[in-house]
């Protein structure tokens, strides 16, 4: 069952609260062509209504990416790749290979095994983030994107793991207060563009 919106605040303001996250706000327009984007990489027909196929996820996950790029000034266009990026979102300055990772509600950052298993290899961090409210197709408006914490990849594999419902899949799942928040993230991964770490 979904939560309520105003559930989805409270979590979402616990979240937030006494950590150093970063915010951005993708406006309507572009998330109405990265619409566009996440449905050709989907390989699925635009559809006004998501019915269970994973296109909003990577709605989600297009517009995570421009959000992680307007905030750390990357040049790495967000474009259609229908066979995937293969879990590397953008590099860091250091090298390291990030996938941003957006969910609409919650208070877990999680990470289906599969998938896990899948991109282990591949991937040397990721990025969780939260979309303020409901992103539908066909719906667009300004949306608040908020990156709350990071891990290193190899480090999720040691997370708990379960089923949170009859059909998903199990998944690794860890509270985004116990994550490493966005100042760490800058300390250690992403310096500024003058060499320093840190806002």
């Amino acid at each position: 069952m979904p939560i309520s919106t105003d559930t989805a605040r409270r979590m979402y303001q616990e979240v937030c609260r006494d950590r150093a996250v970063r915010r951005v706000v993708v406006p309507a327009s572009r998330v109405g062509e990265l619409a566009w984007i996440a449905t050709d990489r989907r390989k699925t027909e635009w559809c006004e209504h998501w019915i269970g196929d994973g296109t909003v996820e990577h709605l989600l996950g297009v517009v995570g990416e421009e959000a992680f790029g307007l905030i750390y000034g990357t040049d790495r266009p967000v474009r259609s790749e229908p066979e995937g990026d293969g879990g590397v979102d953008m590099r860091s300055p250091y090298g390291f290979r990030i996938d941003v990772k957006v969910r609409q509600a919650g208070d877990l950052a999680i990470r289906p095994v599969e998938q896990q298993t899948r991109n282990a290899q591949r991937t040397d961090v990721l990025v969780f983030g939260l979309a303020d409210g409901a992103l539908y197709f066909g719906n667009y408006r300004d949306c608040l994107i908020t990156l709350v914490g990071w891990a290193h990849v190899m480090d999720v594999s040691a997370w708990p793991a379960k089923v949170f419902a009859e059909g998903l899949p199990e998944t690794h799942y860890r509270a985004f207060r116990d994550l490493p928040d966005m100042a760490e993230f800058e300390e250690s991964i992403w310096p500024n563009e003058d060499g320093r770490t840190g806002n």
